[in-house]
This record gives structure tokens, sequence and C-alpha cells, in this order.
């Protein structure tokens, strides 16, 4: 993997774990863990799906490109 691909795979993941609050898991049963994980998986799926489709549209509409956190 090159080095600048590294990067922005570091940077994909330390904004969904801010964004997420992916850091933060309190003590619970394992069923429940597993479900909170899928659902946040869930949530970051849909979240990324939006946000290039917005600027899929952006780009194509205004001729714009922006970055994922502006979209």
């Amino acid at each position: 993997m090159s080095c600048s691909l590294r990067w922005q795979v570091e940077l994909l993941f330390k904004g969904w774990k801010s964004l997420f609050d992916l850091d933060r898991v309190k003590k619970m049963k394992k069923e429940r863990f597993e479900c909170h994980l899928y659902g946040t998986l869930i949530a970051i799926l849909v979240t990324q799906t939006l946000l290039f489709q917005a600027r899929r549209y952006w780009h194509q509409r205004e001729g714009i490109k922006i970055s994922e956190w502006k979209a």
C-alpha cells in the first residue's frame, strides 16, 4: 500500500472514530456490544454513501470538488 493511500485510510478511520465515538465503549453484555457495533457500522456505511452521492452531485452539476468533511 502506498504511503499516501495509507495516510488517507488512517484519516478516514480517525474521522470515523471521532464522529461516531468509537473510542468510548461502556461495559456491557456481548450481545448488546455486537448490536451497538453493527448499528455503528451501518451508520458509517449510510453516511459514507450519502457523502459520496453529495460529492458526486456537486462535482457533476456545479463543477465543484469538495472534501468529505465539507460535504
